[in-house]
């Protein structure tokens, strides 16, 4: 999935469950955090080039959609912050880096979500595709009407 995608993505679903669960606006915003942070494996995303050689780093001992495509990472950070006391925003973070993980698995290259294992699910989704974008504007849609 396209960055533009995952963003809006976490953003409308980390509003939503925000209104459901009242943890404020740090939560939304980790939540986003980890609807974009997987792809820090790859040094030509956004993200990446954010990050640059430690992008290149990961990119190069892990690939893209390897380790940090992987529930481990995502339960990892979450863990963290709730080891630290911060329960809800471990709570976001993971469902964010889960809602990442969710969407590339609709792409036709699909992931591995228990890397190193060979599982693998794919799903028939272009990246930057038609459907993509049907799924972008629905997002767009979505988050429009929650925040209106």
């Amino acid at each position: 999935m396209m960055f533009k995608t995952h963003l809006l993505g976490g953003l409308l679903f980390g509003l939503l469950l925000n209104q459901w669960l009242g943890f404020g606006w740090i939560f939304v915003l980790l939540f986003v955090l980890g609807s974009i942070l997987p792809d820090i494996d790859s040094s030509g995303s956004k993200v990446g080039r954010k990050f640059g050689l430690v992008s290149e780093v990961i990119e190069f001992f892990f690939g893209h959609r390897g380790f940090f495509h992987s529930v481990f990472v995502g339960l990892g950070l979450g863990l963290i912050l709730w080891g630290y006391g911060y329960h809800a925003y471990g709570v976001g973070l993971f469902l964010g880096y889960m809602l990442h993980l969710v969407l590339d698995a609709f792409t036709k290259h699909g992931i591995r979500f228990f890397w190193p294992f060979s599982w693998k699910v794919k799903g028939v989704v272009k990246t930057g595709g038609m459907v993509e974008w049907v799924l972008f504007l629905g997002l767009f849609c979505g988050l429009v009407y929650v925040v209106l």
